[in-house]
């Protein structure tokens, strides 16, 4: 918290690990949480790759026949404040974040592929 108040970053993967192909994992609320504490705007990151390398579950030496071209969005901030309720309790602030993230992030790898 008190990095991310000093204006410092601070990266966090709300899957918890790598996505699967073309999907993603559930996300876990703790990166909304740290927002909601620090008082600072989640900032998301997608990034995909094509071909698709590292995934879950796939061997590392599984490289493919070409290079890998990754592309990295950066998306929208989120403010935490703007959960649409008049005076969310933390819980349910979490799980809106949440839910925006996911979307967001979601919404972004459809347009490119999360390869």
């Amino acid at each position: 918290m008190e990095r991310l108040r000093a204006g410092r970053t601070v990266v966090l993967f709300p899957e918890g690990t790598r996505s699967p192909r073309r999907a993603l994992h559930p996300f876990h609320r703790g990166a909304a949480h740290v927002a909601l504490r620090a008082g600072v705007p989640l900032e998301p990151v997608a990034i995909s790759c094509i071909p698709g390398m590292l995934g879950k579950g796939q061997p590392w030496w599984d490289v493919p026949e070409r290079p890998g071209q990754f592309t990295i969005r950066v998306l929208d901030p989120i403010d935490p404040r703007a959960t649409g309720a008049a005076e969310p309790s933390e819980a349910r602030a979490a799980r809106w974040l949440t839910a925006a993230l996911r979307d967001q992030i979601r919404r972004s790898l459809a347009r490119v592929g999360p390869g």
